[in-house]
């Protein structure tokens, strides 16, 4: 990874735990840094996770996204975007699974997801459960992605 200071664009990234007062657990990184083959392109990368409500240890699976997915793609090849953002969310829902298998205490944990990878002037997005993307531009907001809901589909 090549991290820069700067940023090629203006970001801001917060979260609220909602007025229901449960416990947020939400988790989320965004992480501005070059790439390309000679680490000269401008990205910036977001990744949000947000644990499943009632399950148990939501709050370790959205960390474990977040945390591998950020890395995947900061380590993987800027060229195919979307194969890179693929393999790294399939390789953290592997990963959140096979730790929810190996402790009790965890079983059934799982997160949502939704991933933002700005490169150069071009987005590319995932999302995985009810995360949602959305793109302002011109002062409308735009819903990019489909929340994977039985409402949904």
């Amino acid at each position: 990874m090549n991290p820069t200071e700067q940023a090629h664009l203006k970001f801001k990234a917060s979260s609220h735990e909602g007025m229901r007062g449960k416990q947020n657990e939400d988790r989320y990184e965004v992480t501005p840094f070059m790439t390309g083959e000679s680490r000269d392109i401008s990205s910036v990368l977001a990744v949000v996770c947000d644990g499943i409500g009632g399950h148990r240890a939501g709050e370790v699976a959205a960390e474990m996204g977040v945390s591998i997915i950020t890395e995947d793609i900061i380590e993987g090849d800027a060229n195919n975007p979307q194969q890179t953002i693929a393999q790294a969310v399939i390789r953290a829902s592997d990963a959140i699974y096979a730790a929810s298998q190996a402790d009790l205490g965890r079983s059934g944990m799982g997160a949502t997801c939704a991933c933002a990878w700005v490169i150069d002037d071009y987005l590319y997005t995932s999302n995985l459960g009810d995360s949602r993307i959305y793109l302002l531009r011109a002062n409308r907001l735009l819903q990019l992605s489909t929340d994977h809901t039985w409402l949904q589909e």
